[in-house]
């Protein structure tokens, strides 16, 4: 429980996608490799058979092998995201475990779309599905029968791309605009922009580069939800970003984008 907590209350890293063609280097494939390498550490030998744990160190192989010969930065993230996929694919007999998940929008200077809550799944279930059982669980029985939208799929390239949000305006403060935290003033302006639907915080609201990037144990993976395995006790946070993919909530990243360089 201890570890909960303190991840919870802790600072977010974060991480997302590449600009197209930006030529590799030997940096952005060293981080790429020790992430592949960190996610191989969270699978455990004694949860498959001989053959499949051949098959995940194979595919870990595999991934290290790809990632060296990638050229740019667009095939360093491929081959990352190629490797973690098809490790967590691999069949396993693990028990179950139980990890804490958030959706959050402090960005807008707001509070949580869904406040943490623990979820019991499979063992080295993906992020993806780990999430959508959350959510689905925490709205049935409720008019909301979606209350999520995604792309890609649970079990390949799926992005969180937009939330039900239960706590949306009254007609009272229905032209109350959101304001942004100070320090994203010199990025954004002071004011978002609008929303396309009460009911929903998406993807492209308040600014082109809105968006929800997720951390687990207070990491943002380089690779995609559907290929990250949950573990015990991991905490899991789905953010909205509203300015560089991310950086507004402290992105760490292979790439080089925009950063917050000052915080009022």
């Amino acid at each position: 429980m201890k570890k909960i907590v303190t991840t919870i209350i802790a600072a977010a890293l974060a991480a997302h996608m590449l600009p197209a063609f930006a030529l590799a280097d030997s940096a952005s494939q060293s981080r790429a490799k020790n992430e592949l390498t960190e996610l191989k550490s969270l699978y455990d030998s004694i949860d498959y058979t001989d053959e499949g744990w051949a098959d995940l160190e194979q595919a870990y192989e595999q991934g290290l092998t790809d990632i060296s010969a990638a050229s740019t930065d667009e095939d360093v993230l491929a081959a990352l995201n190629s490797a973690a996929e098809e490790m967590i694919s691999i069949d396993h007999r693990g028990g179950s475990v139980k990890v804490c998940m958030t959706v959050e929008k402090f960005v807008l200077n707001e509070r949580f779309i869904v406040e943490p809550i623990f979820v019991t799944v499979p063992k080295y279930e993906r992020a993806s599905t780990a999430l959508i059982q959350m959510l689905d669980e925490k709205y049935y029985g409720t008019s909301k029968t979606t209350p999520y939208k995604y792309t890609g799929t649970p079990e390949s390239g799926f992005t969180l791309t937009g939330v039900y949000d239960p706590y949306v305006q009254t007609e009272d403060d229905s032209d109350k605009q959101i304001e942004f935290p100070l320090y994203l003033w010199d990025y954004t302006g002071r004011y978002a922009g609008d929303r396309a639907s009460m009911s929903f915080i998406s993807a492209g609201d308040f600014t082109d580069e809105s968006c929800y990037v997720f951390s687990v144990n207070n990491k943002f993976p380089n690779v995609s939800a559907s290929t990250v395995p949950m573990c015990d006790e991991d905490v899991v946070r789905w953010q909205f970003s509203v300015y560089g993919n991310g950086a507004d909530v402290g992105a760490g990243k292979i790439n080089s984008l925009p950063s917050i360089e000052t915080f009022a």
